[in-house]
């Protein structure tokens, strides 16, 4: 997949957040995506969609994912949590 099409999913993503999640992001992050997108690439997704109902490639999906465990997470045990789901769907959709 395109890093521009997945890093213009992302945003698309991170505009919904609060602003209080968002600003957990670094701002490196957030120019490295911000310059390595394409504006008419960044989905309009509606506040409250799951994430996997959002229309965005896995790849986004997954680097969506590894951002919340990096800098969103308030704690361990959200942490825990999120890895247990990806564990599942590791053995899910490589059985």
């Amino acid at each position: 997949m395109n890093d521009i099409k997945v890093n213009s999913e992302v945003l698309g993503v991170l505009k919904i957040l609060d602003k209080e999640t968002l600003h957990r992001l670094p701002d490196d992050v957030y120019e490295y995506l911000v310059k390595n997108s394409k504006e008419d690439l960044i989905p309009d997704i509606p506040y409250g969609t799951p994430l996997n109902e959002m229309p965005i490639s896995r790849e986004a999906q997954a680097f969506v994912t590894m951002l919340n465990l990096a800098f969103f997470c308030k704690d361990g045990k959200e942490k825990e949590t999120i890895m247990k789901r990806i564990i599942q769907n590791e053995k899910k959709y490589n059985s």
